[in-house]
């Protein structure tokens, strides 16, 4: 196989994935999966929470606050794409917040975020909700020190 027929084949793979996201997902999520927010590493000084859910999925979620304020949010994971969406859209939905108002985020804020998931997959926003809730609480922990 060519170096063109590799790329074309390349590229018919890709196509194959995206039209079956479609399928199962929003436009909204798949850019959750495509583009995760701030899908990096834990900047220095951050607060951070992590978690392994049932499904042998991990994600880390990190913020950095600034004047009482989420100014920087974002995560890692090892996991499947909704693992990905879910914890892009974590992240994506308390940057900019206050410290209460992201205290505030739940499940169903994410689901809604990515426009639902299928029921086999909604477990991977149970898992976000409570890896941000731990970091949140790691934050506070930090403030009583």
């Amino acid at each position: 196989m060519g170096k063109d027929e590799l790329t074309a084949w390349t590229e018919h793979v890709q196509q194959v994935m995206l039209d079956e996201a479609r399928e199962r997902y929003s436009e909204r999520a798949i850019t959750h999966w495509k583009t995760p927010h701030n899908f990096r590493a834990s900047p220095i000084g951050c607060v951070s929470g992590r978690l392994t859910g049932p499904c042998g999925d991990t994600i880390e979620i990190w913020l950095e606050v600034v004047d009482g304020g989420i100014a920087r949010a974002g995560f890692l994971t090892d996991g499947c794409c909704s693992s990905i969406m879910c914890g892009s859209a974590a992240a994506w939905l308390v940057e900019g917040l206050s410290i209460p108002e992201a205290q505030g985020v739940t499940q169903q804020h994410i689901l809604a975020e990515l426009g639902g998931l299928p029921e086999l997959e909604r477990h991977c926003a149970l898992l976000s909700f409570l890896v941000l809730a731990e970091a949140l609480h790691s934050l506070q922990n930090a403030g009583e020190r």
